[in-house]
């Protein structure tokens, strides 16, 4: 258990910290970088999503946050569930555009682009840079996001109705005791 605010303690969370929220607050593109993977998609998956949860859904994120940093104690604690929580917000519509060799996926005011599933570099409004990739694997989405501190992936998945999209968020970092890990719903538009 971390029971001090050691200067290298503190600049270790901070690292982590910075991660998260770039894992989970991306904003516009900073470069392109180069990869092999072919995207082609179905095309029912693009389109516009609003949340339709229940509170059922933040406790699941709010728990899930707790057992990553329960290794944590004091305000280092406090600092890390205030950082993740503001990284897992629940985002109120999804929009997911896949056509001929582009990827979009917008999460309220943050919008992510590859091409071909390229990994392109984002930097989010921190000044951190991610490692972003979209790929279809069956009726899925996944994106994946990466930092030098930990990862995250966003798996979208239509109902077999075609009204029902279920995004499964996970976050693994070293630095956290377990992984984040939950699912949110979200309603055709």
């Amino acid at each position: 258990m971390i029971t001090t605010t050691s200067p290298r303690r503190l600049r270790l969370l901070a690292a982590l910290l910075v991660a998260a929220v770039a894992q989970g607050g991306l904003s516009a593109p900073a470069a392109a970088a180069e990869t092999d993977a072919e995207v082609s998609a179905p095309a029912d998956l693009s389109g516009s999503y609003r949340f339709s949860g229940s509170g059922d859904q933040t406790q699941a994120i709010d728990a899930a946050i707790e057992a990553a940093i329960k290794n944590f104690d004091g305000p280092i604690r406090e600092m890390a569930r205030k950082r993740l929580k503001d990284a897992n917000k629940i985002p109120s519509a999804v929009g997911l555009e896949i056509a001929d060799d582009r990827t979009r996926v917008s999460l309220d005011q943050r919008t992510i682009r590859t091409r071909s599933g390229k990994t392109a570099l984002y930097t989010d409004r921190s000044g951190t840079t991610s490692r972003v990739s979209h790929e279809l694997s069956g009726d899925r989405l996944i994106e994946r996001l990466s930092t030098a501190e930990g990862k995250r992936q966003n798996d979208y998945r239509l109902s077999d109705d075609g009204r029902t999209l279920t995004m499964t968020v996970t976050i693994r970092s070293p630095h956290l005791a377990s992984e984040v890990r939950y699912k949110l719903t979200f309603a055709r538009e």
